[in-house]
């Protein structure tokens, strides 16, 4: 799937003196009690009351789930006084650590506030981080209720999610700006706009044989009593779409368990072209294909709707899934002082002279080829936007 990620920003910092690129990044722990609760690495899950924080130096090993983090000399020892365990606990009070910033994936307790906690076994001792389960208690009402549940429920599992395709509607208005420092985010609906596959049909695969369901008008569906162990998950789609290969569709099932799947389709177009260079692209320090929305008022150079980088030894480039629409697309290269300049297709470096590409639902538009000469590098500005006005262009393709 096509989505900003702002690959030149990330050059420039990288380059910056000081300038640290980690923070905490998570690939999970934000699912529900029935599937975090049969995670790797959870050894004791309890519902608890912060007593006491203190400061104390130590290191904390890297987390189940974290992508990335930064180190930190500090930790936290945390002093909760036990309403409820649920698994791993037996006394009263407990004393878990965390890191002592959420950047080193540290989980900020607050003294008073009760939580539903997640920890695992770091050194003998007992963790817990930012990439953990673990939530206010004010937020976890139906993980609260599941625990309970447990001792009464079936050896049978449930997969359920959403199935949603994404409309990239230039009407919608997001409440969320994600960052590619985030260490977690909100639902994806509060900044992708997207519509429900209503009807769709939604298939799971287990030990026993096929199971099969359809997306309601919200786009939810659900399977339950299916047996512990591997599961696969198969979907249909119309030609013109594509499942996003970004969401797994295979995983295994715990007995009492869960696994929440938000699927996710778009449009399948694609726009595929060739670079010929007097330079190799391998000499630039950067060369992606950056692409663009033809109605945007103004073109920033960072922060294309979409990109790739071209294969270094080819020229080729394939830029998609994408949905209809129409297009503009460049070729931006980056010299060593992170100088950068800009080609618009069919090979001008004005955009008066851009053509605009019209890509229908599910098409492939091909040879959208660049002849790169020798590029005239503009100097950087001091800041980090390269923001350019778009004049009224000429018709589409």
């Amino acid at each position: 799937m096509i989505r900003p990620k702002h690959f030149l920003i990330v050059a420039i910092l990288a380059t910056l003196p000081g300038a640290n690129a980690l923070a905490c990044s998570c690939m999970g722990g934000g699912g529900p009690a029935c599937q975090e609760a049969w995670g790797e690495g959870v050894n004791s899950i309890f519902l608890g009351r912060v007593a006491k924080i203190e400061v104390t130096l130590g290191v904390m090993g890297a987390p189940n789930n974290a992508v990335s983090m930064t180190p930190s000399g500090s930790m936290k020892l945390v002093t909760i006084e036990v309403e409820e365990g649920f698994r791993g606990i037996s006394g009263k009070s407990v004393q878990v650590l965390t890191a002592a910033d959420e950047a080193a994936c540290g989980y900020s307790f607050q003294e008073g506030e009760r939580y539903l906690v997640f920890a695992g076994k770091q050194g003998g001792r007992l963790g817990v981080s930012l990439c953990s389960a673990t939530r206010p208690a004010k937020y976890a009402k139906q993980d609260i209720a599941y625990l309970r549940s447990i001792p009464d429920l079936p050896q049978t599992a449930r997969v359920f999610g959403t199935f949603k395709r994404y409309t990239y509607d230039p009407k919608f208005k997001p409440t969320f700006e994600p960052s590619i420092m985030d260490h977690y985010r909100p639902p994806e609906e509060e900044y992708q706009a997207m519509a429900a596959m209503t009807g769709a049909l939604v298939r799971i695969e287990t030990s026993d044989g096929k199971h099969e369901t359809t997306a309601d008008n919200q786009g939810k569906w659900s399977v339950s009593g299916l047996p512990p162990g591997p599961y696969k998950i198969e979907v249909a789609l119309p030609k013109n779409m594509i499942l996003d290969p970004a969401f797994g569709i295979r995983g295994s099932l715990s007995p009492k368990g869960c696994w929440r799947v938000d699927l996710r389709a778009e449009s399948n177009g694609h726009i595929r072209g060739h670079i010929s260079s007097e330079v190799p692209i391998s000499d630039y320090y950067l060369a992606q294909v950056g692409l663009f929305r033809a109605e945007e008022t103004e073109i920033d150079l960072i922060r294309p709707f979409g990109e790739v980088f071209p294969d270094r030894n080819t020229g080729d480039y394939d830029i998609g899934p994408l949905p209809p629409g129409r297009y503009l697309v460049a070729v931006i290269l980056n010299n060593k002082d992170l100088d950068v300049a800009a080609l618009y297709y069919p090979g001008v470096v004005n955009l008066n002279r851009a053509k605009v590409i019209a890509l229908g639902d599910g098409e492939t538009v091909s040879k959208v080829d660049f002849r790169v000469g020798k590029p005239s590098f503009r100097e950087r500005p001091t800041c980090c936007e390269f923001k350019i006005h778009v004049p009224k262009l000429g018709s589409s393709r």
